[in-house]
């Protein structure tokens, strides 16, 4: 009896004890699965660490929140950054500065929000590396417990072999004492058993889902830290795309700003150019009007001289013709005083007759200019008279024909100073043109390199139409009179006038720009009166601006073709 008492007592003692091996083993798994056990009493203590897991939720949220709101303002920068790209030749410099001091304004407040993101996200993972650091420590202690349970185990099981050797010892003493004792002894082993059963039971359910929460929460922050270094790159490659764009809007902005200083050194070199060219016109108009100021004094003078010199010599020839009277009428006292002598008388007649012509022809021959240099010599003896020498005619006829031959001689030399002074107007005159055109063309250069400065900037509404420019200096060839009289003046009432006036009107309204340079000069020359010259402006701005109603003639007298 004691003895299948015994056997019983076994076998419930090892289906008793059979559940105290598995702990080890489900120890075993919770040390492989995860790293952080708890003690049983301090769950209470340690659930509020696992309701804290929602508020680091709720911070990582905002650090995505944060991340999504620098992603939004790159994208606005990059939006910025992409209207600079698209329109630099629409906007002002100053604009573009702006805009550009705006980016790195951005670029430097969301380099701050990275850093602050960064700092966020060490001191989220520093805070979940102290939680883990924790649970491990506990679960070491957890550890340390469930081993010293497995030890009592075993003391318990070496205690229940010792009180069965110690039965079979006292096998005979008082067997149902005994018996009754140990089995209560039993009973209250299995009933701590069992507790410590179902307490390990309870141990490994909670430490297999603190070990499935942990192992989520490790899960979610992986992807969490994931999705933050993803976050992170594309800012980072965003700020590279922005600073390579901010460096290539400085290249074109240091590149805009030297084409620029270049083309103000142009049009400075230009304008001194243009002032140069006005200067030197303004000399040679200068020196042409001096020259001709000074040959038509020259012409007077000699004019002047010329006929002082033709006064001096009719003088001159009046004392001739004088002195010749008294010696034809000495000479005919002498003859009546002598009249056998009628052969000598003749000789003498002509010989004094011939004298004096020849001396007359020889002093207007040796006269050059008109200036007479030798005075009429003396009569010399009379000679013998020859019927056929031209001497013998009269001396009056003799100078009408050198007076006609002065005129012949030198009217040509004048007519060919004044035409030679006329050429070189003309020629003047067309090296004022040609200057004033190449001026022109270089304006117009200057111009087109203004409009296209400004289509790189900012579309404005087309500008109103620029100020007449005001006209030219143009030459103004004084003529040389050719006679005394005074030029005629053109009669206002002339067809030809009136035809020549609508001719150049009409001509000039088709020259647009070059024509607003010769309005003025034009109706002073034409005599036009205020409202012929508005309709020419207003004519002419017309077809230089974009919009504008086109002017209405005044009522110039039109010549009908016969």
């Amino acid at each position: 009896m004691f003895k299948r008492l015994k056997e019983k007592i076994e076998e419930e003692g090892n289906a008793d004890f059979s559940p105290l091996k598995a702990p080890p083993g489900s120890v075993i798994r919770s040390q492989q699965e995860g790293p952080e056990p708890v003690k049983i009493s301090e769950e209470s203590s340690k659930s509020p660490e696992r309701e804290t897991d929602p508020a680091q939720l709720n911070e990582t949220g905002t650090v995505e929140k944060s991340l999504v709101e620098s992603d939004n303002k790159t994208e606005e920068s990059d939006g910025k950054v992409e209207e600079v790209g698209t329109k630099p030749s629409s906007k002002k410099n100053d604009r573009a500065q702006s805009i550009l001091s705006q980016l790195t304004s951005e670029l430097v407040s969301l380099r701050k929000q990275y850093n602050q993101l960064l700092s966020a996200k060490e001191k989220n993972e520093k805070e979940l590396n102290d939680k883990i650091e924790s649970l491990e420590k506990s679960l070491s202690e957890k550890m340390i417990e469930c081993r010293k349970m497995e030890k009592k185990n075993k003391e318990l099981t070496w205690s229940a072999d010792s009180l069965t050797s110690r039965l079979q010892i006292y096998g005979d003493y008082e067997k149902e004492d005994v018996i009754q004792k140990l089995q209560e002894q039993v009973n209250d082993l299995e009933s701590r058993l069992r507790q410590r059963d179902f307490d390990i039971e309870i141990y490994e359910t909670r430490m297999a889902a603190q070990s499935k929460q942990r192992h989520e929460d490790q899960m979610s922050f992986k992807k969490k830290t994931q999705i933050l270094q993803d976050s992170v790159s594309s800012l980072q490659s965003s700020l590279g795309e922005k600073d390579s764009r901010l460096s290539h809007l400085n290249t074109e902005v240091l590149k805009i700003r030297s084409s620029l200083a270049d083309v103000e050194k142009r049009r400075q070199q230009l304008d001194e150019l243009i002032e140069e060219q006005k200067n030197n016109l303004t000399d040679k108009d200068q020196q042409l009007e001096d020259q001709e100021s000074s040959h038509s004094a020259t012409i007077d003078k000699l004019r002047l001289d010329h006929k002082k010199e033709i006064d001096e010599l009719r003088e001159q020839m009046k004392q001739l013709k004088k002195e010749l009277k008294e010696k034809e009428e000495k000479l005919d006292r002498l003859v009546t005083e002598l009249p056998d002598q009628p052969v000598v008388n003749t000789v003498l007649d002509g010989y004094s007759k011939s004298r004096m012509a020849s001396s007359f022809t020889n002093s207007l021959r040796s006269t050059p200019g008109g200036v007479y240099r030798k005075e009429v010599e003396p009569l010399p003896r009379p000679v013998p008279r020859d019927p056929s020498d031209p001497a013998l005619l009269p001396v009056e006829n003799r100078l009408d024909d050198d007076d006609d031959d002065y005129d012949e001689r030198f009217n040509p030399q004048y007519e060919v100073q004044l035409l030679e002074l006329k050429r070189y107007s003309e020629t003047l005159e067309e090296e004022i043109e040609e200057k004033s055109k190449a001026i022109k063309v270089q304006q117009q250069k200057i111009n087109d390199l203004r409009k296209a400065l400004m289509s790189k900037e900012t579309k404005q509404p087309d500008p109103p139409p620029p100020p007449p420019v005001p006209p030219l200096s143009l030459p103004v060839t004084t003529e040389i009179p050719l006679s005394p009289l005074d030029a005629k003046k053109f009669d206002a009432t002339d067809i030809n006038f009136q035809y020549l006036k609508n001719v150049v009107i009409r001509f000039i309204c088709t020259k647009e720009d070059e024509a607003l340079q010769l309005v003025k000069a034009i109706s002073t020359l034409l005599e036009l009166n205020s409202a012929e010259e508005k309709y020419i402006r207003d004519y002419l701005q017309y077809k230089l601006s974009w919009f504008g109603s086109m002017p209405l003639p005044p009522n110039i007298s039109a010549v009908k073709s016969k």
